[in-house]
């Protein structure tokens, strides 16, 4: 029985020690002592069923049914007395029967109404009970989500990218090897740590593939000196 049946019922609570144990093996920790009572059918005085040392709990279980049952199985069963005259809402489980009184609660050649689709109803000592399973035929409405990714621009515009930029080379050429090598013979810090590279200056002139940094190969044709030439040229500007 439930802490909230014994309160509105006004009835007695005592210390006990006992333990429960329910599903699974799992210890029933909260029992709120126990309590003695007498209950008989909600329609007539008789039979009357005395209980003793009923363990109260917090709660039993959740409600019962879980949800209201169609009309078709009151119109059904529209011409029995029913134990509980609202079966058919939700509404918190006050006691639980043990084995001990079921028997004399369940008559002996009890009558059953099955329905196809439907429950059954089983008449006890209590008026007609709703037992079984129902058939649930309606449709649970379906919802969808839709749910779309949008790339980063910088993946949209990679494409673009790759085709515009030329082709890097994977194989490093003559004037590559070269400035490197003038880079590592050239570089040198200075006393304010910073670093300096001497710059590479032409000499000949020849084709592409041939080029050398302060050489000269066969085929090539040495530039001269035009320094001479450069300074009279500047010689004659500052004059006008």
């Amino acid at each position: 029985m439930t802490v909230d049946c014994v309160n509105r019922l006004g009835l007695t609570r005592r210390k006990c020690l006992v333990e429960v144990i329910g599903l699974s093996q799992q210890p029933v920790t909260t029992v709120k002592g126990q309590t003695n009572f007498t209950f008989f059918p909600v329609q007539a005085d008789a039979p009357e069923f005395k209980v003793i040392n009923v363990i109260v709990l917090p709660r039993i279980m959740s409600t019962m049914p879980n949800r209201v049952l169609p009309a078709e199985v009151r119109d059904r069963y529209r011409h029995l007395v029913f134990a509980d005259p609202k079966f058919d809402q939700p509404a918190p489980i006050d006691m639980l029967i043990g084995e001990d009184l079921y028997p004399s609660v369940i008559q002996s050649r009890a009558d059953v109404i099955h329905t196809e689709g439907l429950p059954s109803a089983m008449n006890t000592q209590l008026g007609w009970v709703i037992i079984g399973a129902l058939q649930d035929n309606t449709h649970t409405p379906l919802t969808s989500l839709s749910i779309s990714t949008t790339p980063p621009i910088e993946e949209l515009m990679q494409p673009f990218w790759t085709v515009e930029e030329p082709t890097e080379s994977t194989m490093p050429t003559t004037q590559d090897k070269q400035c490197e090598d003038w880079f590592v013979k050239t570089m040198k810090p200075d006393a304010a740590g910073r670093f300096y590279v001497g710059l590479p200056f032409r000499t000949i002139v020849c084709s592409p593939n041939t080029v050398d940094i302060g050489s000269q190969d066969d085929g090539s044709v040495n530039l001269g000196s035009s320094r001479t030439s450069a300074l009279n040229r500047l010689y004659n500007l500052e004059r006008r």
